[in-house]
């Protein structure tokens, strides 16, 4: 698989939308138009922290202790973040736009919490099914 990110355009900006060329489901929004969708953002971040302190209470592979201890920033500033705004969620959506790291992670949730992915689980007839098994279409029948 290839490295290079292809571009289209966002149907309701116009703005870029990058994407891996072999995506089975290309996105049609771009992030800004995504985060602008986001209603509840302090829920997000506290449902992450919870999340977190509950991986932290649990035995760790060396790998998964790894990507914690490399989250720890990322924590202090969404920790700082709900504390400082009181739970505002406009004061936290502009505290995100100005953070590259938090609009990822805020994207990023949001998509898991919607259940948007680009995956290829998530095709509609599954790929280890062969359209056409034995003379005729699943479901359908043989022909006699």
């Amino acid at each position: 698989m290839s490295t290079q990110w292809s571009y289209k355009k966002c149907l309701f900006c116009n703005g870029k939308i990058p994407y891996m060329p072999h995506w089975k489901n290309l996105p049609d929004k771009c992030n800004d138009c995504i985060f602008s969708e986001i209603l509840d953002l302090p829920a997000l971040f506290k449902k992450f922290l919870e999340k977190e302190s509950s991986h932290h209470q649990r035995y760790m592979s060396a790998e998964d202790l790894l990507s914690y201890k490399s989250r720890e920033a990322l924590r202090h500033k969404i920790s700082e973040a709900l504390k400082e705004h009181a739970l505002r969620n406009k004061d936290i959506h502009e505290t995100c736009k100005k953070d590259k790291e938090l609009l990822k992670l805020a994207i990023s949730l949001h998509k898991n919490q919607s259940g948007i992915t680009n995956s290829p689980a998530t095709r509609a007839i599954p790929a280890r099914i062969p359209p056409f098994m034995q003379g005729g279409a699943p479901g359908l029948g043989k022909r006699k």
